[in-house]
């Protein structure tokens, strides 16, 4: 009887720890995405703006953003997550070309 119960809660811990593991994976893809829309919309700011201190400053930002979303990209994603990954990245690169030309803001591809 005590052989059972204890592979009952051996059960019960493995199914825990694997739910615990999907959240923590979700989580971590929305940090990672909100983190890239972060970085989509200071260059958005950097790249329409005329102001270059505000433009310098907002493409720190999308670095500092970007960086960060890269960090913790070490998650299990599913295919719809990598689509959307993708897409961003491919976003924030495409406004890269649009931010003044100062050595700032390499992507890595």
């Amino acid at each position: 009887m005590l052989g059972n119960v204890g592979a009952t809660a051996n059960l019960d811990s493995q199914h825990m720890w694997a739910q615990l593991r999907q959240k923590h994976n979700s989580l971590k893809f929305q940090f990672v995405t909100m983190e890239l829309d972060l970085a989509i919309t200071f260059s958005l700011i950097a790249a329409t703006t005329n102001d270059q201190a505000k433009s310098h400053r907002n493409i720190a930002y999308a670095e500092q953003a970007y960086a960060t979303a890269i960090h913790f990209l070490n998650c299990n994603l599913e295919a719809g997550q990598n689509l959307e990954i993708e897409a961003k990245l491919t976003q924030l690169n495409s406004l890269r070309a649009g931010c003044p030309s100062n050595g700032l803001f390499q992507l890595a591809t």
